[in-house]
């Protein structure tokens, strides 16, 4: 088993430890069913993401892939007056620039709608982009 606090040092390894926990959940459910379905790979990639976001805490980052209180502040105050829409947007650019962890981080001090939003928008990312 990996070890629960080993550090991420960047997006790269972060995106691609999230994408390889997604497609091992993914060949665990096809052995169990031949063909999965677009609603079953939505569940599959939403229950890898919670799993990652729990198995790296923010403080597991490597000092270069942290983000400042500063950088979070900046991120929620350019989200909070957004249109709903531009803020999901927004927060799958920072997914891009910061990462996963990061942007859940920064997505807690919204509301709880937005973060399950968020959360469907970065599911689908995963599942399609």
């Amino acid at each position: 088993m990996e070890n629960k606090f080993k550090t991420l040092e960047n997006l790269e390894e972060e995106m691609g430890r999230l994408r390889e926990e997604i497609e091992k959940k993914k060949k665990e459910a096809e052995t169990l069913n031949k063909e999965l379905p677009p609603a079953n790979k939505e569940e599959i990639i939403s229950e890898a993401l919670k799993e990652h976001i729990e198995k790296y805490l923010p403080e597991t980052l490597g000092e270069k892939y942290k983000i400042t209180e500063e950088e979070e502040k900046t991120h929620i105050e350019k989200l909070e007056p957004e249109e709903h829409d531009r803020q999901i947007s927004m927060l799958l650019e920072i997914v891009k620039e910061k990462g996963v962890i990061n942007t859940f981080k920064i997505a807690k001090e919204l509301s709880a709608h937005l973060q399950d939003d968020f959360h469907k928008a970065l599911i689908h990312y995963l599942n399609y982009d």
